[in-house]
């Protein structure tokens, strides 16, 4: 069964990227956001299964949009878009629940990773 996936980064190519590798591995992008006021608003809208966050995003943290997440179904899967460099981030990240991390820069091999990491593919 296809999974209903919500893309939230800031970046028009990452965005872009994502979504035609979800579709070639057989999902479905509902919504492709850039802030977290989208984000959080296309979340409690769609109720993805899955959603893809970029932890920097132009007007915050994705932080707040994972504690969202959470806070409405802590069953979502999430795969949080971060660079190496990130430790502390990365920590918040885990404290905040289950979650894997999909690191820049990525291509199609690490995205279906990714996925298989959260028993899904």
């Amino acid at each position: 069964m296809p999974l209903r996936i919500l893309i939230v980064d800031d970046s028009p190519v990452i965005c872009s990227l994502l979504a035609d590798a979800f579709s070639k591995l057989g999902h479905l992008v509902v919504a492709q956001v850039g802030s977290v006021p989208e984000a959080i608003q296309t979340y409690r809208y769609h109720q993805p299964d899955l959603v893809v966050l970029d932890i920097s995003l132009i007007d915050g943290n994705g932080l707040a949009v994972l504690k969202e997440i959470r806070s409405t179904n802590d069953k979502t899967k999430v795969i949080i878009i971060t660079s190496n460099g990130q430790q502390r981030i990365q920590e918040e990240v885990m404290a905040a629940g289950d979650c894997t991390f999909l690191f820049k820069p990525f291509g199609f091999d690490q995205i279906s990773s990714a996925l298989k990491s959260l028993s899904v593919t």
